[in-house]
């Protein structure tokens, strides 16, 4: 037992051991090469795919327009755009928004709003100083509807906007005013596609009848914004008073109601709500009797205003 353990110890099968080491050191050697040249394959893979990544994403934000300067803007149809609200009640007031693209942006906004009893835009009766809004706030209308729509051609996003509770932003700078209308307005717009400009002039038309009749003389306001008709107003004058017949029946002391389903006004808003819709004055078919079948809510003889809102939207015909 000592000679064998002694024999191992001996020259012989110390070379032994130290060939078989060397052996093993090559082997491992040759191994982990194998083993560094993956790991070296592996991380070359995963860093070329690295860079097609990011060569992909820049090709998407250039061809999307988003460079990292900004939140991504959609691309719109050009051409021109427009949305309306129904009047305000108690303002007498319907906000009106007409946007304007252009190879893909909004290049133009314009917010106004069209009175019911007739007369020019809200934009343009502040702008001649007949608002009055300066009188109580920091700024005219105008001005804060300018402001506003300038936020929109800046953010191109009519819901990149935050708003209170109340309508209001603080997001703006020159506008204190409930701005919520023209954000809704022109989201509508957007979404309903371009409308182009209507077939009439700009502006406020008014016409009466040529002879009065035995108690009231008919009148009608008519106002237009981009071409379309925004706003009819029949009012016809008393031929002794002062209130006109609208205002009369709003007030309950005309009494239709009495002997009709509707009062006179909301007879007269069932028209105007009519024509607004359809844009269409002399094509109401009308009786002989002067009453027609095609307005909801309207059983009265139209056939004076029909005359009367002719003979005023002709001069906005260009």
């Amino acid at each position: 037992m000592t000679e064998t353990l002694a024999k191992c110890y001996t020259p012989y099968y110390y070379d032994i051991y130290d060939k078989f080491s060397r052996e093993i050191s090559h082997r491992g050697t040759v191994i982990m090469s194998k083993l560094m040249g993956i790991v070296v394959s592996a991380v070359a893979v995963v860093l070329l795919l690295a860079a097609c990544g990011q060569e992909s994403t820049a090709d998407s934000e250039a061809a999307s327009g988003d460079t990292g300067g900004g939140s991504q803007t959609a691309s719109f149809q050009d051409g021109i755009y427009m949305a309306g609200e129904a009047f305000d009640p108690q303002s007498d007031w319907r906000n009106i928004v007409i946007l304007e693209v252009s190879d893909g942006r909004i290049v133009s906004a314009e917010w106004t709003a069209a009175p019911r009893t007739g007369g020019p835009d809200k934009l343009t009766h502040s702008s001649s100083g007949d608002y009055g809004m300066e009188r109580v706030a920091e700024w005219p209308w105008h001005e804060q509807a300018q402001a506003v729509a300038e936020h929109l051609l800046q953010t191109q996003d009519p819901t990149d906007i935050e708003l209170k509770d109340d309508g209001r932003t603080d997001a703006i700078s020159g506008a204190t005013m409930t701005v919520s209308y023209f954000f809704e307005l022109a989201q509508q717009a957007l979404a309903d596609g371009p409308v182009g400009g209507g077939p009439y002039v700009d502006g406020a038309y008014y016409a009466e009848a040529d002879e009065p009749g035995q108690d009231w003389h008919d009148a009608v306001h008519i106002t237009v914004i981009n071409g379309y008709i925004a706003s009819v107003h029949w009012a016809p004058l008393p031929v002794d008073g002062e209130r006109n017949k609208y205002r009369y029946s709003a007030d309950g002391d005309y009494g239709m109601e009495r002997v009709a389903q509707w009062p006179w006004h909301e007879q007269a808003d069932a028209l105007t709500r009519h024509i607004l819709e359809t844009q269409q004055i002399r094509d109401i078919p009308l009786g002989d009797d002067g009453k027609t079948d095609a307005i909801s809510g309207a059983t009265i003889s139209i056939r004076s205003f029909v005359d009367v809102a002719s003979k005023a939207i002709a001069e906005a015909e260009a």
